[in-house]
């Protein structure tokens, strides 16, 4: 029973701390707002895509017709949080000296068209945004997040600075001005630190392989998922061998990307409540077989004075011992525990002392409901009716 009380105690504690952990990351802000914001993807595949001015083409016109459709604000391609941290790769900066390759920072490097941001409701911090004028033929100019202009800039402005974006190539690094900074984006998810991110309009990016996968990003007035068919309907008339496919909300995205710790909060909290039902029945049955034993005590005590208060108590008092020996066990359990739970919480300490005293009310305030029946079935017996009780 002791054991039971203590597996109990252990499992509502872990419960709780997922259960906050997962409220904590409901709480975290994603750097941009997902509200009314449409996402799909579509590869641009076959030798007619083969080069990067003909996906370019292709992208343009995309967005074009698609900011045409009723509904749509504006329309963007870019990276789809939470998701994949873009090209990550290592850079220099102008004027300063050339680190040893294993030295060399890293960044990510993602393509977005000029509208990104506004389509994610990123705050421009300094600076300007990328603009249609920052065409293939104009110079390479680059937006900056945060957590870059902190790290590499830190107490300084990293506007009006130029950085490579192909590097290491000593011929053609591919120097680009840095021309704004804007808010952090939790790229690859809400649990995860920002990562130091420059963005690039899509217009100047050289590579080939780089805007096959392309991911559309459209804010609607209301009823995102409502443009789903019209989308479709759009891309096929285009070209049907290119059909948009993984249409889902933003919304949906973000709350998908919560489903695995949803689910380890919700699993482990219906074991630690079913543990803790199971334990009170046990506890119930063994009571009310102890007040069975000592009906005659019980009996003899009421006959000598004894007030109905006074017995109600003395069942009470042996269930509260029998919880407070499961509490022993259980909050040394779950200290052991935490060690592997730490992995899976996100702003809460293992031994969040809110999470651990509420658990051992909860069991405790289990226990002496369970202890009450029989309390009170004991407080009311008739002194003669024990008495001759064998």
């Amino acid at each position: 029973m002791v054991a039971q009380l203590g597996l109990s105690l252990t499992l509502l504690i872990g419960a709780g701390l997922l259960a906050k952990s997962f409220y904590q990351l409901r709480r975290t802000n994603p750097g941009y707002d997902p509200a009314n914001v449409l996402t799909a993807r579509i590869n641009l595949a076959g030798p007619s895509y083969g080069s990067v001015d003909r996906q370019k083409e292709f992208i343009e016109k995309l967005l074009q017709e698609v900011g045409r459709l009723p509904n749509v604000e504006a329309a963007s391609v870019g990276p789809i949080p939470p998701g994949i941290s873009g090209n990550i790769g290592t850079f220099r900066i102008d004027n300063q000296p050339r680190p040893p390759m294993e030295q060399a920072p890293s960044r990510a490097l993602m393509d977005v068209s000029p509208d990104y941001f506004h389509v994610m409701g990123v705050p421009l911090l300094e600076g300007r945004l990328l603009a249609a004028t920052d065409s293939a033929n104009a110079p390479l100019v680059l937006v900056a997040n945060q957590a870059f202009a902190q790290k590499f800039f830190p107490g300084s402005s990293p506007v009006g600075h130029r950085v490579s974006t192909i590097q290491p190539d000593p011929f053609d690094p591919g120097w680009a001005e840095i021309v704004g900074v804007v808010g952090d984006i939790r790229q690859t998810g809400l649990d995860q630190n920002v990562i130091p991110t420059l963005y690039l309009s899509f217009a100047q990016e050289r590579l080939p392989t780089s805007l096959r996968r392309a991911n559309l990003l459209i804010r609607v007035s209301h009823a995102p998922a409502s443009m789903d068919a019209p989308l479709e309907k759009l891309a096929a008339s285009m070209d049907r061998d290119q059909p948009v496919f993984d249409a889902k909300t933003m919304e949906q995205r973000l709350a998908d990307s919560l489903g695995s710790r949803r689910f380890n909060a919700a699993l482990t909290g219906a074991f630690a409540l079913i543990a803790a039902f199971l334990a009170s029945i046990g506890v119930y049955g063994v009571m009310s077989y102890f007040v069975t034993l000592r009906t005659s005590e019980i009996g003899i005590r009421l006959a000598l004075g004894a007030r109905r208060g006074q017995v109600l108590g003395l069942i009470l008092r042996e269930g509260v011992l029998l919880a407070l020996i499961g509490v022993g066990l259980g909050v040394g359990g779950a200290l052991g525990l935490s060690r592997y739970l730490a992995a899976l919480l996100y702003g809460v300490e293992t031994r969040d002392p809110e999470t651990f005293v509420t658990a051992v009310l909860a069991l405790v305030g289990a226990v002496m409901a369970a202890c009450g029946i029989p309390g009170r079935r004991a407080a009311q017996v008739d002194p003669a009716t024990a008495l001759r009780h064998d």
